[in-house]
């Protein structure tokens, strides 16, 4: 299995990162509750794996799953298979482009959550924490991998037209 090449070590971080960040409890931003029914809430905050109710820095319960999970774990699938198919380079090629579309899907996610969340629950003050900036991180790397798979086939291209 090519594992020395960059482009697998990039896609093979994201899939770390992405497995990682779909358990974890990081928070991507939080919001306080406006309502006075909810006066023993303090605020929300919305991680990659749940949204959770928070009363004075103690998690009370998880409000519902993140569907940002559900994006991450497709991430991890799809670098999977993208390394794992070193050898077809065309595919590794569409697998590293479905997975960028699926990275910049993650925003928009993130932004139905709140909605959601928000009419539900009459959230206001969105913050956004530092950790609701790691999918710069794996967009960059997305990006690093399809242009080394990228150089990777145009080597290979020139390569066949010499024979």
């Amino acid at each position: 299995m090519m594992i020395q090449r960059r482009q697998n070590l990039y896609l093979l971080v994201i899939a770390v990162i992405a497995f990682i960040l779909s358990f974890t409890q990081v928070s991507i931003a939080s919001m306080e509750f406006v309502g006075e029914e909810s006066s023993a809430l303090t605020h929300v905050n919305m991680t990659y794996s749940a949204n959770l109710a928070v009363d004075n820095d103690i998690t009370v319960s998880a409000i519902n799953s993140s569907k940002v999970r559900i994006l991450l774990w497709m991430i991890v699938l799809i670098s999977a298979i993208s390394i794992l198919s070193f050898k077809n380079l065309k595919r590794q090629i569409r697998l590293s482009s479905l997975n960028l579309a699926i990275i910049l899907f993650i925003p928009v996610f993130v932004y139905l959550d709140y909605s959601e969340l928000a009419k539900t629950y009459q959230l206001s003050n969105f913050n956004l924490e530092v950790s609701g900036f790691t999918p710069l991180a794996l967009l960059i790397l997305c990006i690093l991998a399809i242009k080394g798979v990228l150089s990777d086939y145009n080597l290979l291209k020139s390569m066949d037209r010499i024979r």
